[in-house]
């Protein structure tokens, strides 16, 4: 039998297939979740606030993607825009949006090169075209003629 509790189900059933001979020890009575949305409450979300009770849930990265429940989003991109904009980071604009606040650090100077490289230079192979390319090539050439003519 399932006992239904919200969106977790409890396997009575499998608890008492799973149970000891010793009837002192209580069943199994881990919860069966249906749908990420209660892991995620229950797991994340409850221990989240238990350990910062003052900031709100911000989802999690996995394989480099950020994932975060749809009503859970929108209070998390303010407090991380509000934390932006509070240590400068960001500017809020008056007519409503952000834009980056282009920080920059002294440090050293990058070195800057300018004019040729010196090193080796690379040599310059030269490839026989295919039949193709020389009609392609012939016929850029006889459009450039003609645009000429024309006063292109």
């Amino acid at each position: 039998t399932w006992v239904s509790s919200g969106s977790m189900y409890y396997s009575s059933a499998a608890a008492v297939a799973s149970a000891p001979a010793d009837p002192t020890t209580p069943p199994d009575l881990r919860p069966v979740y249906v749908g990420r949305a209660r892991v995620e409450f229950d797991y994340y979300e409850k221990a989240h606030g238990q350990s910062l009770p003052d900031a709100p849930y911000l989802g999690r990265v996995v394989n480099g993607t950020w994932e975060i429940r749809g009503a859970l989003a929108k209070e998390a991109l303010g407090h991380v825009l509000g934390t932006l904009v509070r240590t400068g980071h960001v500017v809020e604009l008056a007519e409503g949006g952000f834009v980056g606040a282009h920080l920059y650090r002294r440090g050293p100077a990058f070195e800057r090169r300018r004019g040729p490289q010196p090193g080796p230079k690379r040599e310059e192979i030269e490839v026989e075209l295919s039949e193709y390319e020389q009609e392609r090539r012939a016929r850029i050439e006889r459009n450039n003629a003609f645009l000429a003519s024309l006063g292109f």
